[in-house]
């Protein structure tokens, strides 16, 4: 019933133990997503909309896990169309705070991996 997208979201060069901050480059945000719960200071879920780009989008819980330094993001079957005549549900986030960004830009921010 899940199909998973893994994002790993971040900012910039987040993979701090792996690289170093390029010459003239400062890090000035980052998330390693390594709690239990989404960091609700740094990102908050996108709402959904009627625009083909955003009328997926979903707070279900179902479509959002943390676990293993990563922000996973899941496309979940509707059984039910009857209301709603979107055939799925997508969980995206977008950066809050002092970053911000559009939700698109997330993908930007670390790595994307399809599985």
């Amino acid at each position: 019933m899940f199909r998973g997208l893994l994002l790993n979201l971040g900012f910039g060069a987040i993979a701090l133990a792996a690289y170093a901050n390029p010459p003239g480059w400062r890090l000035v945000w980052n998330d390693e997503f390594n709690a239990k719960f989404i960091d609700k200071t740094k990102w908050a879920p996108c709402e959904r909309g009627k625009s083909d780009w955003n009328n997926t989008m979903t707070r279900d819980p179902r479509c959002f896990r943390i676990g293993g330094e990563s922000l996973k993001l899941f496309r979940i079957v509707k059984p039910d169309t009857t209301e709603d005549k979107s055939p799925f549900l997508t969980g995206w986030h977008h950066q809050q705070g002092e970053i911000r960004t559009h939700p698109w830009q997330g993908r930007d921010a670390r790595a994307l991996q399809v599985r």
